[in-house]
Formats: structure tokens, C-alpha cells, sequence
């Protein structure tokens, strides 16, 4: 066996030797059991080779630093007959040179990606290849969980599209023996809130656990640091952060720009999904959520808020190296006085916080990136853009729940039962699992027994 850190489980090291030893891999498994920090672990073991990071959605691709499939493959939305994708590829010279150069290929949330489109790329890839291997001898890297998010709103209701697994090449690369389940819950370490949450997530939920979540409604918190309200829309988000925010002493505000830089259509990818903003506003008491991961404990999705503002002076100012050959030439050194946010997190730290960097890579090469504080506001937060976070306090109104998974999405998102409140009441009648996924499950897990 190789040589595997000790912070990754069997189940994870299985996967891990899977991948070196050169097949096509599919894990899965429901939510915080370890996807996000393994894709990250293998990024950061074939950083040097030519490995292309990619995700369903920009979201998600940025998290892990890379870009979109649709992006990668330079396909636009995919929507065009196979004809047509063929001829935008090959006029394409960036994304040809990426589809013959890539050995490896890393796809998070596969689940968001139709059947139809998987076709189309794999064909593409074995066409321009000219090699008849499946997707012309990539080696596939491919996380999801067909029980949290499905493939866009509306696939689902033509005979001919859905989920992934559908496709026969999918069967072809995906044998039984390629799929690993992950299991080992590391989110949640309440083993009773765990279970519960996994019969939510296969649509089943029994009177003792509607009891434990019946606790949960209408909770409140006694210390300064209040929950964060899921809200399905980004407008109803702005608002009510924008609304608190403007509630809290006007002396004490500081704004804080992001500098992007790079080429500008991965700029404006960085400036259409970073969920780092343009321009952040902070004042004394705002609630906050971190969204990088700083240590062991303080993480993406930790809840806090702002005390006060410092300034950090080192010899005369900060001293920020900004080294990128490939787009910029700046003076090797810039001194930066600035005031930057004291935090209190929800664990009794507190952390002075200063800037961090998201990146858009394509292969080896840093395409974009963007600085800025690694705090949003954080009364409010979009369902999702919380994908991949673990968050310590959570307000949520399950009332507006309407797409399969998405209670599931929803509630484990949380830590623990301890930062869960639930508005009104607790809908039992929405709790639902898409029946072709629960059956794909199924017969995963009677090939591994």
C-alpha cells in the first residue's frame, strides 16, 4: 500500500490507491462523510501531473480551484447537437489543447450533470483523441451524491434525459468494483443527529426522529453570535444581510475591495461565482461566516462576529509579496497599512483576520485569481452556496422546500442539533429521495455486500 497521510480513513485510502493505480473511480456518499477533503487531498498529490480540476457548477469548481466542466470542455451549455459541439470545439484552441493534453480529469457534483451532456463530452473526448478507450483514455476522478443534488430543474421531466448513471457508458466506465461508498460520518459527530439525517437523505423519517428536529423549532440562542437564515434566492439573502448590517453603528465601517487578476474570462468566472465578494462591508457586530479554511477549527462555514478593527504594522506596514509572471509585473513588495476585522467565532476564538487568495487553475497554470478578506456577511446565505460547508448555526425555513434532497441539503448542512432552529414547524410531507436514486443505490450496495 502507499504511503497515505494518517488523516485519511481506509475507505479513503482504498479510493486514493484506486486513482494511482490508474482506474476510473466514482465515490459517493452522503453529506459530510469526506468527499470535499479527499478531492482536495488528491489535488494537492497530482498538482505536478496533468490533472484538470473540474465541477458541475462554478461554485463548487472554485472551491477546489478549478473550472467548470462545461468551461473545461469548451462546450458553452452543452445544448447543441454533437455536430455542432464538434465543430465549436475544434475552432476552440484552448479547449483542444486542454482535452489532448489531460491524463486525469476530476469532476465534483457529478450528480448535477444530465446523462445526454455525459454522452456528448465522452464522444467528444474519444473523437478529438482519436483513441477508442472511453472519453479517449482519460482517467476519471468523479465525486457526488445523487441523493443531495439532481441534475438542473426540468431534465428530469424528458423520457430522454437524466441522471448520469442512465448512460451506458457511464455503466461501461463505472463498473461495481470502480465505485466506492464513504460512509464514515466526520461532520456530525452526534451518531443520533447522523442517523436521522441519513433517513432523510433515502426520504424516510421515523416519530422519534420527527421528535428530535421538533425540538429544534422556534429556537433561540442566548450568546451575540446569531444564526444563519438558508434562503432559496440570492435577493431575499442581500436583503436581509444589507438590512442588519445598516442597523449597526455607521462610525465603525470598513469596506474592503477584492483585486482580481488574470485573464478576463476566467476573471469573470472568478467575479460571477467566488462566493468572495466584489466589495465587503464590515461594521462592529456584524455576523460573519469564514469562508477559507484557516485550522482544525475554523473552517468554511464558521459562524462569528466582528468585535473590532486593528491595524497589523510590520516594519513600517504589511508587507504582501504578489508574484504571478504570467499577467502582472508589480514592484516585488507593496506596504499596506490597513485595519483588518477581529472575529469571535462561536468556539471562543478569536483571530484577527487578513487576506486570502481564490484561484481559478486550468492544469498546472493559474488562470485567475482573486484577494480579499475570507468573510461575507452572514445573517443570511443562499441553500446554494453553502455547498461543502459545515455550518456552526443555522435558521432555516423548510417551508419553501420543494426539489428532491433539498431538506436533506438543507439540514446537514449543520454541525450539530445544538445551531439548528426551525422556523414554524417541521414539514415531514417534504421529506423526499428521487426513487432512480435510491434504486442506484440500492444496487450499489448489493454489489459491495
Amino acid at each position: 500500500m502507499s504511503d497515505i497521510s494518517h488523516n485519511l480513513n481506509d475507505m479513503q485510502i482504498q479510493i486514493y490507491n484506486a486513482i494511482l493505480e490508474g482506474r476510473n473511480v466514482f465515490f459517493t456518499g452522503s453529506a459530510g462523510t469526506g468527499k470535499s477533503f479527499l478531492l482536495k487531498y488528491i489535488i494537492e498529490r497530482f498538482v505536478d501531473s496533468d490533472l484538470y480540476i473540474t465541477s458541475s457548477t462554478g461554485i463548487t469548481a472554485l472551491q477546489l480551484g478549478g473550472t467548470t466542466l462545461h468551461s473545461f470542455a469548451g462546450v458553452g451549455l452543452g445544448t447543441d447537437s454533437f455536430p455542432d459541439l464538434l465543430y465549436a470545439v475544434k475552432k476552440n484552441g484552448r479547449a483542444m489543447k486542454r482535452l489532448l493534453s489531460c491524463k486525469k480529469l476530476l469532476i465534483d457534483e457529478i450528480s448535477m450533470i444530465d446523462n445526454i451532456l455525459f454522452d456528448k463530452l465522452e464522444l467528444l473526448a474519444r473523437t478529438l483523441r482519436c483513441n477508442n478507450k472511453p472519453f479517449g483514455g482519460i482517467q476519471l476522478i468523479v465525486a457526488g451524491d445523487f441523493l443531495q443534488l439532481p441534475p438542473v430543474k426540468g431534465l428530469l421531466d424528458s423520457s430522454e434525459k437524466g441522471f448520469i448513471f442512465l448512460s451506458p457508458i457511464w455503466e461501461s466506465i463505472f463498473k461495481p468494483e470502480n465505485c466506492f461508498l464513504l460512509q464514515t460520518v466526520i461532520r456530525q459527530s452526534d451518531s443520533i443527529f447522523s442517523e436521522a439525517l441519513n433517513n432523510i437523505r433515502i426520504g424516510i423519517v421515523s416519530n422519534d426522529y420527527f421528535q428530535i428536529f421538533n425540538k429544534c423549532v422556534n429556537r433561540n440562542f442566548s450568546d451575540s453570535i446569531i444564526p444563519t437564515k438558508l434562503y432559496s434566492t440570492r435577493l431575499e439573502v442581500d436583503v436581509e444581510n444589507y438590512t442588519e448590517l445598516l442597523k449597526l453603528p455607521e462610525e465603525s465601517i470598513h469596506k474592503y475591495n477584492a483585486f482580481d487578476s488574470g485573464i478576463q474570462y476566467y476573471i469573470n468566472i472568478l467575479q460571477n461565482n467566488c462566493i468572495a465578494r466584489d466589495d465587503l462591508e464590515l461594521r462592529i457586530g456584524a455576523q460573519v461566516m469564514l469562508i477559507k479554511n484557516i485550522n482544525s477549527e475554523l473552517v468554511n462555514g464558521s459562524r462569528g462576529v466582528v468585535i473590532d478593527f486593528v491595524e497589523i504594522v510590520e516594519d513600517n506596514g504589511i508587507q504582501i509579496t504578489i508574484i504571478d509572471p504570467n499577467f502582472i509585473k508589480l514592484n516585488k513588495c507593496e506596504t499596506v497599512n490597513m485595519q483588518y476585522p477581529v472575529v469571535k467565532f462561536t468556539n471562543g476564538t478569536v483571530i484577527t483576520m487578513t487576506p486570502e487568495v481564490w484561484e481559478i487553475k486550468v492544469g498546472k497554470k493559474i488562470l485567475a485569481y482573486r484577494i480579499q478578506i475570507p468573510l461575507i456577511l452572514a445573517w443570511a446565505l443562499t441553500i446554494h452556496k453553502c455547498q461543502g460547508m459545515t455550518l456552526d448555526r443555522v435558521i432555516l425555513d423548510l417551508n419553501n422546500i420543494f426539489e428532491y434532497g433539498q431538506m436533506y441539503v438543507s439540514l446537514s448542512r449543520v454541525r450539530n442539533l445544538e445551531g439548528l432552529c426551525i422556523l414554524d414547524s417541521f414539514p415531514v410531507h417534504k421529506i423526499k429521495a428521487h426513487p432512480q436514486a435510491l434504486c442506484y443505490y440500492k444496487l450499489l450496495e448489493l454489489y459491495k455486500k
